[in-house]
């Protein structure tokens, strides 16, 4: 736009521009912008060459970003799905469903397959895992595992999947009024990390687990199986702390494009003991 914004190197979405000690970020999805600044002159000047070159309507203060609403509580940032979710609920006929104190069984994994019959359709399954997986993704961490798993079965679905999908959201109906909150005091990473060994009784695979906190908000988090078979615990738990690493690599890279300082060293709390969730320990 000939504004002196640069683009990150972490996040090719990511435009940011430094000018007098201050910041300026603009966050581009497809045709969906957030301007991010710390006065209404400078967003007046980024909104007023975008006019130039685009047709755009300008909705002022953040409020709803990719179904995601944003608010400020107490102030700090806090964002939700709950009008998605329920969008969700509704095309799904689950509105009025009863709510599950979990998203899913403790005792599905140890299922075999071919002891549930083939769903006639998959259409319906594979809709509703993409929505929450979408939902996993941006603001539900809860429900990253449940959504793991249920999307390796999106091809061949069972009934039994079709079963748990339902459950995770009848999970998230008892759930709505949870919020994701951001920010907080302190420039200090937590990350965590886990596995469970062999936890896929189809295959022994295990799944890495791993969680990062910034100041006293959540920032980031993934689930999802190992493309290899571990031979133990132990080397379940190093997968999974080398995946947890590669995450930790990008997020120093975005925080020094944002021209954050985090506090050294990042401190990665690792479980060395492993016990399997699916069999009695």
């Amino acid at each position: 736009m000939g504004m002196g914004f640069y683009q990150s190197m972490a996040d090719p979405c990511l435009y940011i521009r430094q000018k007098d000690g201050k910041s300026i970020f603009v966050l581009i999805y497809v045709d969906d912008v957030i301007v991010i600044c710390f006065t209404e002159e400078e967003f007046a000047e980024v909104i007023e060459v975008m006019k130039q070159n685009f047709t755009i309507s300008v909705m002022n203060n953040l409020r709803f970003f990719l179904g995601i609403r944003v608010r400020m509580v107490d102030g700090r940032y806090c964002l939700d799905q709950q009008a998605y979710l329920e969008r969700v609920l509704e095309r799904f006929g689950m509105q009025d469903a009863k709510p599950s104190k979990y998203p899913i069984d403790p005792g599905f994994l140890k299922q075999k397959e071919e002891s549930s019959r083939k769903l006639d359709s998959p259409k319906a399954y594979q809709s509703l895992i993409g929505a929450l997986l979408y939902v996993a993704a941006t603001t539900r961490t809860d429900v990253s595992i449940a959504t793991s798993i249920l999307g390796r079965r999106v091809t061949k679905p069972t009934e039994a999947d079709w079963v748990e999908a339902k459950r995770v959201l009848r999970y998230l109906k008892g759930t709505l009024d949870k919020v994701l909150y951001l920010g907080g005091d302190g420039q200090k990473l937590e990350c965590f990390v886990d596995a469970d060994w062999a936890g896929d009784a189809s295959d022994r695979k295990s799944n890495s687990e791993f969680v990062f906190k910034y100041g006293d908000g959540l920032i980031g988090w993934g689930c999802h199986k190992q493309k290899c078979v571990a031979l133990s615990s132990t080397e379940a738990e190093y997968v999974a702390l080398a995946e947890c690493m590669q995450e930790v690599k990008w997020i120093q890279k975005l925080m020094l494009d944002v021209d954050e300082q985090l506090v050294l060293p990042i401190l990665v709390k690792e479980d060395n003991h492993c016990v399997d969730p699916w069999r009695p320990s």
